[in-house]
């Protein structure tokens, strides 16, 4: 073997190894991703004992080839090998089966179109006609405390009225909204346009804060009304805005319109209308599994969609999961298909949201608090960006369930008060 052809045969076993070494680094990454992630993994101290052995032995492989000169069958035998490692961190599954929420509407339905008003990112926000400094006055957000809101209202009140007059944009939002008849379910896309809770918190506030003061002041039908045409803008987000961002915001709406009916029930009777007007709405209201399925099945949509549109065709990561150094370098680097399967990835979100759906339905808040995703070994092996892909999603399911459960007792007082009042 002349000069040339050993430093070509060098080369090639250099090659080999670093390749090598790439794979089993994905590998031993990927049972890594248990540790930072409090995951769990059967034999996973012996797996990463084993991946770093193989790296030693691939050193020790390719020093011993070079040094004996070994024959051109061998380096393609190794060849094959890497190959076949490769092979194994690329294989993907098939796609996951379709998401299937009913009826589904696109961006140009009407309805979604109004409720984008106080989007930032929509087509159809108006949010320019507001003011953003005012989304945060303290002077106008009602303290988290119930007991705390007459004293809040008599401090505030001309503030509180004079705001709500101006708040011509809020006001025709729940009016547009109260009165709208759901067509229908939207989909929940990559890059897909949200609502701002800011403004759409400022505009409950003060139109909650209003119709407070209208009960004290003696209106209690006039106010009950109010909150009941809130309550069914609330009703309409939850019913046709599938996943977890929009179901909360709905939840939060729905908490305080809840605790605003009680404290004006408290004040003394409503008329039988308004009560029964108001006993409609509360019926219509969705069950605690209906939320959770538009919510975990919308988020199970958006996900699929991330991954496939956003992380593996475009390169890009949402900001939240922009956290993660590994997603960003992977990317950067061109090694996606190394260290991301999509649609695998897409299976395991599935099965990691369906696995928290069934405890969010049982309402069995202990569980999911102490909820810790269990993988395969042949899972554990490969796929490690998304793996933190899929594990990125728990916690906010976590934060969320014990919400919902706590709204619909809530619900339920409100219809035994109403029903003890007749």
């Amino acid at each position: 073997m002349n000069q040339w052809h050993r430093l070509l045969h060098s080369m090639i076993i250099v090659g080999l190894m670093l390749a090598t070494w790439l794979g089993l680094a994905v590998i031993w990454f990927g049972l890594a991703v248990e540790v930072f992630e409090d995951q769990v993994t059967p034999h996973q101290p012996l797996l990463m004992t084993l991946t770093i052995v193989a790296a030693l032995l691939t050193l020790g492989a390719g020093i011993s080839a070079i040094a004996l000169k070994a024959r051109w069958p061998w380096l393609i035998s190794g060849a094959f090998t890497v190959v076949a490692l490769y092979g194994f961190l690329a294989y993907d599954a098939s796609p996951p089966p379709p998401i299937d929420l009913g009826i589904r509407l696109e961006n140009d339905d009407p309805t979604y179109q109004k409720i984008m008003w106080l989007s930032d990112n929509a087509s159809s926000s108006r949010l320019k006609e507001t003011n953003p400094a005012d989304w945060a006055d303290k002077e106008l957000i009602l303290p988290e405390k119930t007991e705390d809101w007459s004293d809040f209202l008599k401090q505030h009140e001309t503030k509180i009225m004079k705001t709500w007059q101006a708040d011509h944009l809020g006001r025709e939002w729940i009016i547009q909204l109260s009165s709208a008849v759901p067509r229908g379910i939207w989909r929940n896309k990559f890059n897909r346009p949200t609502l701002n809770f800011k403004p759409v918190r400022y505009t409950y506030y003060i139109h909650l804060a209003h119709a407070l003061i209208l009960a004290q002041s003696g209106k209690r039908d006039e106010a009950l009304l109010a909150i009941d045409q809130m309550l069914q803008t609330a009703q309409l987000l939850e019913r046709t805005s599938p996943g977890l961002l929009h179901q909360m915001i709905a939840t939060v709406l729905k908490k305080k319109c809840y605790q605003a009916a009680d404290k004006i029930l408290d004040m003394g009777r409503c008329s039988p209308s308004t009560c029964r007007s108001f006993c409609t709405t509360l019926t219509a209201g969705l069950a605690p599994q209906e939320t959770f399925k538009l919510a975990f099945e919308g988020d199970k949509e958006w996900m699929h969609d991330t991954v496939l549109q956003g992380v593996w065709r475009g390169g890009k990561l949402e900001s939240d999961f922009r956290q993660s150094r590994w997603l960003e370098v992977s990317l950067a680097l061109g090694l996606k298909w190394l260290f991301i399967n999509p649609n695998e990835t897409n299976r395991q979100i599935a099965r990691l949201t369906d696995e928290i759906h069934q405890l969010a339905d049982a309402n069995d808040d202990a569980a999911i608090d102490n909820y810790k995703p269990v993988w395969n070994t042949s899972s554990s092996l490969k796929n490690p960006c998304g793996r933190l892909i899929a594990q990125m999603i728990i916690p906010a399911f976590q934060k969320a369930t014990a919400s919902v459960w706590a709204n619909e007792g809530r619900r339920l007082a409100l219809l035994k008060k109403l029903a003890d009042a007749k």
